[in-house]
């Protein structure tokens, strides 16, 4: 019973022993921080009841009555996380082999792959915005094709090829335009297309006669004084017979037509019934012209043999960019008829785009269509497209040719022959207010101006 006794006094103190070690390292420990702190006297009162334990647990051990003993002693809490380095839990781990080291590492649970995220399909593109997107990107195609074959063009054959594939009404360009026109909210070509009540209001077929029989007398030169027709009347954007202050212009004294009617002047370049463009090169002349002087039609000559017509005298913003006027700018002109000028700012467009925006811009075409239809067949036309001054002046030049080509093309599927049409973009080079004008006026340099063509003299050929 003495020995039992005293065993069991033994390993209470052993383990009493271990876990004063314990609290006492911990203490030190949890010391250092204040330490280098300077709180010196904090870090003491820390350690000192954990140096001062172990004679504290002996005292109390030696109070308590032997009885008990046995029952403490059975009471002893299993080890804990703290008393994992003890050598009680060492020889618990088996050591490694050369066995165990041998083996291979357990396999991975198999586990079911984590879908990967399904993106939300996108909303489906506007109809009319992908036909718009449509007809552009032929309309590059056709252009990269072209501007490969545009110096190389011989003879009529080859030049009226040019002339259809740009033009034509089955032309690629042609038919991507009448999808689109189709597939617009609202449709602008439907049967007889709906209106908008502001802009186009149902017209009678003598109306459209009325508006036909203008055009046609005015193309021929004849009765330049006459009250425009209804159709005209209706645009809200006519600036009419009168100036920017609302005065009517008085008939020339001379008996000669105004051509400076609704407000608009003579063409800046216009001479002695020559009509002029410049390009910055010749490789920038848009191929539809180069067919036409494949023809006879129009005339190509470098810039400098026209620069005393126009540059002498004139004021810096009425010239062209530096680069259309430099050594290697070309001009192409052609003859027209200076009686037989129509201009209308009632033809519009959508921004950026060669899509007619309202029903009316069709009915202007339209009766410019019919009244070609109604002359004689080998008379031809010039469509010239004019922009105002803002954005860019290459870009300017390049939406131009293309919307007048457009106008053309509705033209064509009107009656009229490809043949008989040139369209050439003027972009802002006739336009007679600056970009920060107020659009009243800006509205007036986005025209269509309308010319016939005469033949070119035999020298020119």
């Amino acid at each position: 019973m003495l020995l039992a006794k005293t065993a069991n006094n033994l390993n209470r103190r052993i383990f009493m022993k271990t876990s004063e070690h314990f609290r006492f390292f911990r203490s030190a420990l949890l010391g250092l921080p204040l330490l280098f702190l300077g709180q010196n006297s904090t870090a003491a009162e820390v350690v000192a009841p954990a140096a001062n334990s172990e004679t504290t647990e002996e005292a109390v051990e030696e109070a308590r009555p032997e009885a008990n003993v046995e029952e403490e002693a059975a009471e002893v809490p299993p080890a804990t996380p703290a008393d994992a380095d003890s050598p009680e839990t060492d020889a618990a781990i088996p050591p490694a082999t050369e066995e165990t080291l041998q083996q291979p590492p357990p396999a991975p649970q198999e586990t079911e792959p984590i879908p990967a995220p399904v993106a939300a399909p996108a909303p489906p593109e506007e109809p009319a915005r992908q036909a718009e997107a449509e007809v552009q990107e032929v309309t590059r195609e056709v252009e990269r094709e072209l501007n490969q074959r545009k110096t190389k063009i011989r003879g009529r054959e080859e030049a009226q090829a040019v002339i259809d594939q740009i033009l034509g009404a089955e032309s690629q360009i042609s038919q991507a335009e009448i999808a689109r026109e189709r597939r617009s909210d609202p449709p602008v070509r439907e049967g007889d297309r709906q209106r908008r009540a502001d802009r186009a209001p149902d017209l009678s077929p003598e109306q459209r006669s009325e508006a036909a029989n203008y055009f046609r007398q005015r193309l021929r030169g004849e009765n330049v004084d006459a009250e425009p027709p209804e159709l005209l009347r209706l645009s809200e954007t006519r600036a009419d017979l009168a100036d920017d202050r609302g005065r009517v212009r008085p008939a020339p004294r001379d008996g000669q037509p105004d051509i400076r009617r609704r407000g608009f002047e003579q063409p800046r370049y216009m001479n002695e019934g020559r009509r002029y463009i410049h390009f910055d090169s010749r490789a920038a002349i848009p191929a539809i012209l180069m067919a036409a002087e494949a023809l006879n039609r129009v005339k190509l000559q470098p810039v400098r043999e026209v620069a005393p017509i126009f540059y002498e005298g004139s004021a810096p913003e009425a010239l062209p960019p530096a680069n259309y006027r430099d050594e290697d700018s070309w001009v192409v002109s052609y003859p027209v008829d200076e009686k037989s000028m129509i201009t209308s700012d009632n033809i519009l467009f959508q921004q950026g785009s060669t899509q007619f925006s309202d029903p009316y811009s069709f009915e202007i075409v339209s009766a410019l269509a019919d009244a070609m239809n109604q002359l004689p067949a080998a008379e031809r036309f010039v469509v010239e497209g004019h922009a105002s001054a803002e954005g860019g002046y290459d870009a300017n030049m390049l939406l131009s040719q293309q919307r007048a080509e457009r106008i053309v093309r509705e033209m064509v599927r009107r009656g009229v022959p490809p043949n008989r049409l040139l369209p050439v973009g003027y972009g802002e080079s006739e336009a007679r207010h600056p970009a920060d004008a107020r659009e009243r006026l800006r509205l007036q340099d986005r025209r269509v101006m309308v010319f016939r063509l005469k033949d070119e003299p035999l020298a020119s050929r």
